[in-house]
This record gives C-alpha cells, sequence and structure tokens, in this order.
C-alpha cells in the first residue's frame, strides 16, 4: 500500500509542477484590441480621467505617474475612467506599474490602497458580486508591475478602472496603465484541455484505490463525502465564490466570531501576501475545516494505516493539487494563504489525534 502511495503521490505532485509550469509559461492570450483607455499616458488627465480634487497628482519625474494621497482614514481618495462595453468585451486584461507608501493596516479587508475593475449594468448598479480586485496593498511597497484577467459579464453596460485609497491614510502611485481586450489563443486551448483530461485520469486511479480501500466502512464513506465537497469547492467558478462570500460576510453572527477568534490569523496572512485580499468567510474556513476533517478521517481509518509523515505529506499534496486544478476554473487562482490554511488544518488534526492518543493510552 505504501508503495502504491507513494507512486500516486509522486505522480499527482509532478502533475501539479506541470500545471504550474503550464501556466507560468505558456503564451496564453492574443490581443484584440489594445486602445481602451483614453489617455493612458496622462497627457491630459483633467479631459480624460475623474478624480479627487486636491488628492491626486500628476508627478512627471516618476514617468508620468499618478499620486493618492489620504492623510486620514476617511473617505476615499479616487482615480477612474469608465469605458463602454463593446462587442468583444469578453476578456480584459489590466495591468499597470504600481507603488505605495505608508498605507496604514486596516480593520477590514477592503480599506486599503487597491485598483479595481467594476462592471457597471444597464440600471448603473455596481456588481461587486463578480471578481473586481487587480490588487489590494498596504504598508509600502516599491514599483511592481500588475495584471489581472477579468472575464466580462454579458449584462455589463460599461466598465470602470479605478485607483482608491479606501479609508486609509497613506499614498499611492500608478503608472503605465493598460487595458486591452483579449481572447485565449486555440492553441493554448488545447493544450489546457489535454492537461485537464490528464488529471481526470490521474484522478480517477487514485480515487480507485480509495474506494477499493477504505470505502466498505463509516469512516471511508465519510473520507469519500469529504473529498468529493472538496472536489465541488475547487470547480466552482469564481462569481459563485463571490457570492457566497457577500452572503456570509452579511451575516453579523459569521462576521463577529470571524473578527473574535480568526483576526490574528488573517492579518500575519495579510502582511505576508499584500498583493491578495484575504477575507474570512465560510468558504476560507471551510478550507480549514475540510483537510481538518479529511486527515483525522485516513488517520482513524484502519485499513489506511499508514506513517504520520506519510499522511503529512499525501494530505500536503493534495492541498498543492486543490489549488492548482483551481487554475482550470473560470476567474480562479492558486493563492498562497489557502495552502497555509489547508496545511494548518492538517497539522491541526495530526497533533490532536496524537493529543488524544497520548492521553487515552495514560
Amino acid at each position: 500500500m505504501n508503495v502504491s502511495g507513494d507512486l500516486k503521490a509522486f505522480v499527482f505532485l509532478l502533475l501539479a509542477l506541470i500545471t504550474i509550469i503550464f501556466f507560468n509559461t505558456v503564451d496564453r492570450f492574443e490581443v484584440l484590441d489594445k486602445k481602451l483607455l483614453n489617455d493612458p499616458l496622462f497627457h491630459k488627465i483633467e479631459q480624460n480621467w475623474h478624480y479627487s480634487k486636491n488628492k491626486v497628482f500628476l508627478e512627471k519625474r516618476e514617468e508620468n505617474s499618478v499620486k493618492l494621497i489620504s492623510h486620514n482614514n476617511e473617505g476615499i481618495t479616487y482615480f477612474s475612467q469608465r469605458v463602454k462595453k463593446e462587442d468583444n468585451f469578453e476578456l480584459l486584461r489590466l495591468s499597470l506599474d504600481a507603488k505605495t507608501k505608508n498605507v496604514v493596516l486596516a480593520d477590514k479587508h477592503w480599506k486599503s490602497a487597491r485598483v479595481v475593475l467594476i462592471m457597471y449594468d444597464k440600471g448603473n448598479r455596481p456588481m461587486y458580486h463578480f471578481p473586481h480586485v487587480l490588487f489590494s496593498l498596504h504598508g509600502e511597497n516599491n514599483w511592481e508591475r500588475y495584471e489581472k484577467i477579468f472575464r466580462i459579464n454579458k449584462n455589463t453596460e460599461e466598465v470602470m478602472i479605478a485607483a482608491q485609497l479606501i479609508n486609509v491614510s497613506g499614498e499611492m502611485w500608478v503608472r503605465n496603465i493598460r487595458l486591452e481586450s483579449v481572447k485565449e489563443k486555440e492553441i493554448f486551448i488545447i493544450y489546457k484541455i489535454s492537461l485537464a483530461l490528464l488529471w481526470v485520469l490521474v484522478i480517477l486511479w487514485i480515487v480507485a484505490s480509495l474506494i477499493k480501500h477504505i470505502v466498505f466502512s463509516m469512516t471511508g464513506f465519510l473520507t469519500m463525502f469529504i473529498i468529493i465537497c472538496i472536489a465541488v469547492a475547487v470547480l466552482l467558478p469564481q462569481s459563485i465564490i463571490s457570492v457566497i462570500s457577500m452572503e456570509i460576510s452579511s451575516d453579523n453572527i459569521v462576521a463577529g466570531l470571524a473578527e473574535k477568534y480568526f483576526e490574528p490569523a488573517i492579518t500575519l496572512i495579510k502582511q505576508a501576501n499584500t498583493t491578495q485580499e484575504v477575507t474570512f468567510s465560510l468558504y476560507k474556513f471551510g478550507h480549514f475545516c475540510m483537510f481538518f476533517i479529511l486527515t483525522f478521517l485516513l488517520d482513524l481509518e484502519k485499513k489506511f494505516k499508514i506513517t504520520t509523515i506519510r499522511l503529512f505529506c499525501y494530505t500536503s499534496i493534495l492541498a498543492l493539487g486543490t489549488e492548482v486544478l483551481q487554475l482550470f476554473s473560470d476567474g480562479r487562482t492558486a493563492q498562497l494563504s489557502d495552502f497555509i490554511i489547508d496545511i494548518s488544518g492538517i497539522i491541526t488534526a495530526l497533533v490532536v489525534k496524537s493529543i488524544y492518543v497520548a492521553a487515552k493510552t495514560r
């Protein structure tokens, strides 16, 4: 069992690494339209951009960058432009250079220096439930290039590009803004489908072995149920995740518990990875719970007896794989913060089981 398990874990890990290399090295998109923004180099900023008066300045010494300044944590300092939707608006690539200085870490994730692409419907209502954040930063960050692909909803009438300091004090600079209509190259789509089919074969190979060894018991049945839940969560499109997160965040009880018990951990992740929004939601907490329960059940299953080190390695590789597989799902990306939460769930389960066994043998 151990040799077979090691082989499956190695193949799974190898495929995950190949997938990471594929999505990060193969040229994915071709540009359909480059000229979507008016005055991207800020030659006529007063005519083409909307911005907070006395808080946004053009700095030629910083290669024609725009500087946003906020002296307190009240209100929004912004710099924005709206673009009408065209027929080829299915995928938009937003990219720019940005840096920040003295942006205070606030109590809410959206209180930050950030750049967004927000879709508006025909009633001029913002559709925040769709992915819209390019980056969200705190503290001091040197010049860096940021880029992201946004899938535009069919009900979108126009989009707004905005740099914002929301309820925080600090400074932010942006320059070299580009907004392009793009589409995936046909050759990339072929490679992606082939790679996805390879994943299906490997997963079926692994699941067949698990069913053979553990499904004919209550513990095994629960293990397979947890694995199915993880698979469903991995395949959910980002638009659905955003809707779920908004519904959960509107629940005062859940929000209160999150702030009381999990805010320190969330803050640490923010500080370690400031380019991503890290918010608490039931979905995020689900990462911890799913891998805690899965690890605990596998450790209990008598027909799946392996060493603690092997169990940690297997479940950690599975956690990595679940993040990598999100690259195939619309609007999803692999996130280091989620992987850290998964690992923390695995370690917690192993520690709890060790304490339980030690207490029982006394």
